[in-house]
């Protein structure tokens, strides 16, 4: 009988509960306070212990186990997976005398490893040699192949390439060839180029070619917006591709917050594998001379294809013209095909004449014959008009197609959608026009090949189609209005449940991220318009999500703009928080502030301080305090700021005393006492101290449900550990911190716990851990811009040569 393949988490706790074992078995003798007796008699792993400590190696995959389900869980990964499936596990407990194991709280047995304690790195070996007896156990085929490729290509929206085969030829013979390293498709609007473009990145991605392949669109309104001053959104340019690139290398984590770090971060990142960089519509970008110097300083393992009504002279240029009459008669059939349409040959030339061969001309044309019959080629301009303008034509007739459909809001959705730089939900589609129905509507605009669906429930524009809908809207100014609002009370809608969050605790920001570009558009078009209140309530909802997901740089600017706005309109309350944010903000971003602005700007926010509230007033003097205490490793100014830290902790005690105990922010606050009272403990040395305080911290945070620092204080404890050669325990500690972090994004923390990580590895004598948690710190130390411990972390390494 074949036996059943236990679950991908079992296959987890199984892994996890050997490697801890073998770390036992490593440090047995390097810790009194160790409750598991391990022997190694050749590759044998001989153990015995109470079932109490040994449920401590398991992960923490089900929290809502209770202990005495955690305990009988142990025993099946114990018998039914090790012993009787795997068979790598003798029992050597002593049975009772009813001849069986009930009662009995001790475990013994022997572990048949495959690797002794004598060889180099033996516990990686040994994991190494488990997985592959879990493949052959429960036959699990392992087929070598290269891992797929890293990308963010949106879905192809045809289903046969049509014409251009000869261009396509080309761009892939170019791609293919290690002398060209840039490539220009160059044509008119509606000629194809994006559709070429991902064409070719879509075989390469099917073949892979490249370790990665990233897509950027410099839409317009996606990079530049409608109606924004070019100065003001211009910034975004650059920045937006380099996140891009962030994001779509699963490195989103990685990015330093200074734009010629992210640079430099970046050109790292792409010299270690080929990737192939698609920048569509780049005329689109506002000022694209540093986008064109980025692209141009990429190293050689880095293939771009840029797409552009302009010649910009910095690659191969491919142009690309209209369909001649073959090509563009196989286009119109495919149209037809895809519409249910039946055309008649006869029809053919007129249509390709009509269309001079533009493939977005000849779709619109196609949708409009599907909607509304042949009489628009009769009714087709009577003066000829350029292939461009033709397509502008084609567009107005679909527009009055709309307009004229009873009983429908198709029009009105399309205006809808050119607001959207990044794409519309149906529900934000459905609120803006106030339909609770729409999908007949969408289905329109679909049939008309005015807009597509991409994934579930959202519907994005060609480039070419948005520009031309963004200015049917601006020539009706009352029904843009009424858009435009609805469009930003729809954003601010979704960010306000966040301002009743905590910005300072880790939340789920996932909705808020997907809709970043869009979002952040809302908020740029309140403040070119002035709107101080909007902008500030906007404000509320995303300053937990622009601190802590890595959105500083509009983090700070939005700051900038809002504390200029209440200096006009003496908004003494709102100047007192923003200038408290913004110390907080670079305080955030260096930690040691390294130029001392966050420390100027947090004493004269105290100089305000009646302008905030009394609990704000507290967390400002305890944030002075900590600023303070980051500056106790300067050896000379030591005992200086040592003093202050100190006088600055009495004034929050002095706060707090005046405040009721069961005020809802008791806890919290008590936190940030003793969390400040523990790290000048830790630096002096106090190790016991700090411990206490630590702990005392811990519970404060728990009773608070402050998510963050409960598992801040975790890893100070554990540092704590550490250094008092609890090593094991440490690491247990460690380990947990640092899959929290992980989970939320906390970058910074997740890098510092790595390093501690590495040297408690260290410490076991697990070498093969200690250098895997450095390289993992030393390069995110670099990308993050923490220069100090990235020198640290590269003598960390240095020493195991």
């Amino acid at each position: 009988m074949p036996i059943h393949r236990p679950t991908a988490d079992v296959k987890e706790e199984i892994a996890f509960l050997i490697e801890k074992l073998l770390n036992y078995g490593m440090s047995a003798n390097l810790s009194s306070n160790i409750q598991i007796d391990v022997k190694w008699h050749e590759k044998n792993l001989k153990i015995k212990a109470k079932i109490d400590r040994l449920v401590l190696l398991l992960p923490e995959i089900n929290p809502d186990r209770s202990p005495a389900q955690q305990k009988d869980h142990l025993g099946y990964l114990l018998t039914e997976i090790l012993d009787k499936q795997l068979q790598i596990l003798i029992d050597e407990r002593t049975k009772n005398r009813h001849g069986n194991y009930q009662g009995i709280r001790e475990w013994k047995f022997t572990l048949k490893l495959w690797h002794p304690p004598t060889q180099a790195d033996y516990i990686d070996l040994n994991l190494q040699a488990l997985e592959r007896h879990w493949n052959k156990t429960y036959k699990i085929k392992i087929t070598p192949t290269a891992p797929a490729p890293l990308n963010n290509l949106p879905q192809l929206r045809h289903t046969e390439f049509i014409g251009h085969r000869e261009e396509l030829e080309s761009l892939l013979e170019l791609l293919a060839t290690e002398r060209q390293q840039t490539i220009e498709i160059v044509g008119m609007a509606g000629v194809g180029k994006t559709t070429l473009a991902l064409e070719a990145a879509h075989q390469c991605l099917t073949e892979r070619k490249f370790a990665a392949i990233i897509f950027s669109s410099a839409r317009s309104g996606q990079f530049i917006g409608t109606h924004l001053a070019p100065n003001f959104i211009a910034e975004q340019n650059l920045r937006d591709l380099l996140q891009v690139i962030f994001r779509t290398l699963d490195r989103l984590d990685d990015l330093p917050t200074d734009i010629t770090e992210q640079i430099r971060c970046i050109r790292s990142i792409l010299t270690e594998q080929p990737t192939l960089l698609v920048v569509d519509n780049i005329e689109n970008l506002v000022d694209r001379s540093d986008t064109i110097a980025f692209l141009g300083c990429l190293p050689p393992t880095v293939k771009v294809i840029i797409t552009s009504r302009v010649r910009l002279g910095i690659g191969q240029v491919i142009d690309l013209h209209p369909l001649p009459a073959r090509d563009s008669i196989d286009l119109i059939k495919h149209q037809a095909k895809t519409q249910n349409l039946q055309i008649d040959a006869i029809k053919f030339t007129p249509i390709h004449q009509l269309t001079g061969g533009l493939p977005l001309a000849i779709t619109y044309l196609v949708g409009a014959i599907a909607t509304s019959g042949f009489t628009i080629l009769e009714a087709s301009p009577q003066s000829p008009l350029t292939t461009g303008n033709f397509a502008q034509y084609c567009f107005a007739q679909s527009v009055a197609q709309l307009k004229a459909i009873p009983n429908s809001i198709a029009y009105q959705l399309l205006l809808s959608l050119s607001l959207f730089p990044d794409g519309a939900s149906t529900p934000a589609l459905a609120y803006i026009n106030e339909a609770s129905a729409i999908s007949q509507d969408l289905q329109q605009l679909y049939q008309r090949s005015l807009a597509y669906p991409i994934g579930s429930e959202r519907y994005y524009l060609h480039s070419l189609t948005q520009e031309y809908a963004q200015l049917e809207l601006d020539r009706q100014p009352e029904l843009a209005a009424k858009l435009r609002t609805r469009w930003q009370n729809w954003y601010r809608d979704l960010a306000a449940p966040y301002g009743a969050l905590d910005w300072q605790d880790w939340q789920d920001y996932s909705p808020l991220i997907a809709e970043w570009k869009n979002l952040r558009m809302a908020v740029d078009w309140c403040i070119e318009r002035a709107q101080y209140s909007e902008v500030l309530q906007f404000w509320h909802c995303l300053k937990g999500v622009t601190l802590l997901s890595g959105y500083w740089v509009e983090r700070q600017r939005w700051l900038g703009w809002l504390q200029k706005q209440a200096q006009l309109r003496q908004d003494s309350a709102t100047i007192a928080e923003l200038k408290y944010q913004q110390s907080f903000t670079l305080a955030f971003i260096d930690r040691s502030d390294s130029k001392g602005k966050a420390m100027e700007l947090a004493l004269a926010t105290w100089e305000i301080r009646q302008n905030l509230e009394i609990d704000r007033q507290f967390e400002l003097a305890l944030y002075i305090a900590a600023l303070y205490i980051r500056k106790l490793s300067q050896p000379d100014t030591q005992t200086a700021n040592l003093e202050l830290a100190t006088a600055w902790i009495d004034r929050g005690l002095e706060i707090l005393e005046t405040l009721p105990a069961d005020r809802s922010c008791y806890h919290r606050h008590y936190f940030q006492v003793y969390y400040n009272q523990a790290e000048i403990q830790s630096i002096a040395g106090e190790l016991d101290s700090a411990y206490d305080l630590y702990l005392q911290a811990h519970q404060f945070a728990q009773n608070a449900g402050w998510q963050r620092f409960i598992h801040y204080t975790s890893g100070w404890i554990a540092i704590i550990l550490h250094e008092q050669g609890q090593f094991i325990e440490a690491e247990r500690h460690l380990s947990k911190v640092l899959k929290q972090m992980d989970k939320y994004h906390d970058v910074r923390a997740a890098t510092l716990c790595r390093k501690h990580l590495a040297e408690v590895n260290r410490s076991i004598g697990n070498t093969a851990a200690a250098k895997r948690f450095a390289k993992q710190a030393k390069s995110r130390f670099k990308r993050l811009g923490m220069t100090v411990e990235f020198k640290a972390m590269a003598e960390f390494l240095e020493s195991f040569c």
